[in-house]
């Protein structure tokens, strides 16, 4: 399986982002943006509620854009779901 980022165009998407939305206006914002519609997809599906940006923002905040990609294909390629290897990954260890 490739990557999501290989071979991608992230100026020409992220102009079409724009026009749509008017909000995005970096790349940070465009991938946060990817986290939201993909977990928000899988919880309107199971009944739950869906979250905000900020939400996903705040909770990718410690990550570098880089490592935002990195995650996504992480999450992307697992076995168990979107959603869960997100909030799995992102879980703090008491």
């Amino acid at each position: 399986m490739q990557s999501l980022f290989t071979n991608y165009n992230l100026a020409s998407d992220l102009e079409t982002k724009r026009s749509k939305a008017g909000k995005i206006t970096n790349e940070r914002q465009y991938v946060v943006s990817l986290f939201k519609e993909r977990v928000n997809e899988e919880r309107e599906n199971t009944g739950y509620k869906k979250l905000s940006a900020s939400l996903y923002a705040f909770k990718l905040s410690h990550l570098n854009t880089s490592d935002l990609k990195h995650f996504y294909d992480m999450c992307d390629k697992s076995r168990s779901g979107f959603g869960k290897c997100f909030f799995g990954a992102l879980k703090a260890d008491n």
